[in-house]
């Protein structure tokens, strides 16, 4: 939502840009209209102090405005790679996530089988040496 409200934003300051741009060429144009007809003292003094000035700024700003617009819209690009990168990441922690509550458990079942197998191993022990005990006792009888 974020990305779309600031397209939104990028797109009218080109607009924008594209007025002002504009504007500043029709002013021009008619500067250098009237520019024939009107060569004075009062002309070059008007010239001189405002409109000059005027332009020289005019052509500054925008070749400012440019570079803004070019590096807000590089921004906006890489805006984009990193709200992608964020998604995936997101949802390869939540991956993570489950794979390491599945392992919590394997692990858990793992304690308990290997506690099974010590009862188990001790039960093997116990009945080894009865049958030990009772072969034993057998052997004896027989010989007797």
């Amino acid at each position: 939502m974020e990305s779309q409200s600031f397209n939104k934003e990028i797109n009218q300051f080109d607009q924008n840009l594209w007025y002002f741009n504009q504007y500043s060429r029709v002013l021009q144009e008619y500067r250098d209209e009237i520019a024939i007809g009107w060569d004075d003292s009062a002309s070059q003094e008007i010239n001189g102090r405002y409109l000059n000035p005027h332009r020289d700024d005019s052509e500054k700003v925008q070749n400012n405005l440019k570079d803004q617009f070019a590096k807000l819209a590089e921004m906006n690009k890489l805006l984009s790679f990193i709200s992608s990168d964020m998604d995936r990441t997101h949802k390869l922690s939540q991956e993570i996530e489950m794979l390491i509550k599945y392992c919590k458990k394997d692990i858990k079942k793992s304690f308990i089988t290997l506690e099974v197998s010590k009862e188990k191993k001790l039960d093997s022990r116990t009945t080894l040496a009865s049958a030990r005990q009772l072969m034993c006792e057998a052997n004896a009888f027989k010989r007797k």
